[in-house]
């Protein structure tokens, strides 16, 4: 299937950028919708269950300029929230970062948000000094997979762990990847 998600498609005016501290209240809203959407159960449950109880001074601290291993880029249009990705450094590598959400509203997909969200996304991980983003996908989520895929990531393995949640269970996700030079890919 090499239909192009963005061909065809109303395009929404859209403004990206990266999140600040006064965004928190969109932030919130927009994860919230995602966690709580028919497409939670391709978030994971600990993130899920993380996120449903954290309170506002939670959220003002996720994009509070003090957090320097996480960030979150926003896609409006107009004063809504459309889409958000959210970046996170690994310490011990300072090269790499794990992108651990990306979520558009379901009447954004297949348009433009995606694309200029990560985009941005992109930019920003490389003005910090990355070179790699990984990714883990839930195999049963095949549009955001292919997305990916559009994006030029590649997987490179798939792996499965007990996740703590009500129950104890196995999650299966395939881990994706994306190298980056100064210059956009490697």
């Amino acid at each position: 299937m090499n239909e192009n998600l963005f061909e065809n498609k109303e395009q929404p005016a859209i403004r990206v950028e990266i999140a600040k501290p006064e965004d928190w209240p969109a932030l919130k809203e927009i994860r919230l919708v995602a966690i709580n959407s028919e497409d939670a159960e391709m978030f994971g449950p600990r993130g899920r269950e993380r996120d449903q109880i954290k309170t506002d001074e939670d959220w003002k601290q996720e994009v509070s300029i003090e957090n320097k291993n996480t960030f979150y880029v926003l896609g409006w249009n107009g004063n809504k929230v459309m889409g958000m990705v959210r970046a996170t450094h690994f310490p011990d590598e300072p090269a790499v970062w794990r992108v651990t959400s990306l979520y558009s509203r379901a009447d954004s997909r297949g348009k433009i948000v995606p694309k200029k969200v990560f985009g941005v996304l992109k930019n920003e991980i490389l003005r910090r000094g990355g070179t790699r983003i990984i990714i883990h996908v839930n195999p049963k989520n095949t549009d955001t997979e292919r997305l990916y895929k559009l994006f030029g990531f590649a997987e490179t393995t798939s792996f499965s762990k007990k996740i703590k949640s009500d129950i104890f269970k196995l999650a299966t996700w395939k881990e994706m990847t994306l190298d980056l030079t100064k210059d956009g890919l490697k």
